[in-house]
């Protein structure tokens, strides 16, 4: 199984204990995904789509397909129900970190100022006064101590939609990470404990592939825990 599909698995497991098969569901998204290919409605895998709306969109483009929609009445509707269950763990576990909603959101929002208005879409964006200040907290990566600024990502420990104004723009509820540390940080395949030492996945076997190593530390600061412990037990992914 491909990360994304084992990550599901688990969460099938977690969260629906009504379903007596998971890898039934599993295996039925490959299936959907062989079936959009076949019908020459998208060419992508289902799970290489972390977008609520564009799965969302070809549901709907599945069903709008004749052919299609009797497999799943036949099916007694295992396909319609094996997307649903999809949706429901992308929004779970990818759709938080939506940054053009969150920037839609944040560029209607009543009760602020301008300034805080540019700051917070600045910083949604990893540009501006949000990502300065960890630029000038951490001065290179925050795990491997490379230089390379202009190549280094604001990461933020605790998500910015689950954080208030105030946690959005704190300096210690961000790492400055490299896009491979920014992107298994986000998706929850490693984490940090009160010590910095980092935690790998159980999803994630081939960490070395991406440049990560067991002995890997951040140096965090008493204000950074609240946020890490977040991280492990919120966005951490585990069997």
């Amino acid at each position: 199984m491909k990360i994304k599909e084992r990550i599901f698995h688990s969460w099938l497991i977690k969260t629906q204990p009504q379903i007596g098969n998971p890898g039934k569901y599993s295996k039925t998204i490959t299936t959907l995904s062989n079936h959009l290919k076949k019908q020459n409605i998208s060419s992508t895998d289902l799970f290489s789509i972390d977008s609520y709306s564009e799965t969302e969109n070809l549901k709907e483009l599945y069903f709008a397909n004749n052919e299609l929609y009797e497999k799943n009445v036949r099916g007694n509707r295992m396909y319609s129900r094996a997307f649903d269950l999809y949706l429901e763990f992308l929004k779970d576990n990818y759709e938080s970190e939506s940054i053009s909603d969150d920037i839609i959101n944040t560029t209607n929002r009543k009760g602020i100022t301008e300034t805080e208005r540019k700051n917070y879409v600045l910083s949604r964006i990893g540009q501006g006064f949000y990502r300065k200040q960890l630029i000038d907290y951490w001065k290179s990566c925050s795990v491997t101590a490379i230089k390379e600024v202009p190549l280094l990502i604001a990461s933020h420990i605790k998500p910015w939609k689950k954080s208030n104004d105030f946690e959005k723009l704190d300096v210690y509820n961000g790492l400055l990470l490299t896009p491979n540390l920014d992107k298994v940080f986000d998706l929850g395949l490693i984490s940090f404990d009160n010590e910095g030492k980092i935690i790998i996945s159980e999803f994630l076997d081939d960490y070395v592939s991406f440049g990560i190593k067991k002995n890997m530390i951040v140096k965090i600061a008493l204000e950074h825990k609240p946020y890490l412990e977040y991280h492990r037990k919120n966005i951490l992914k585990t069997k």
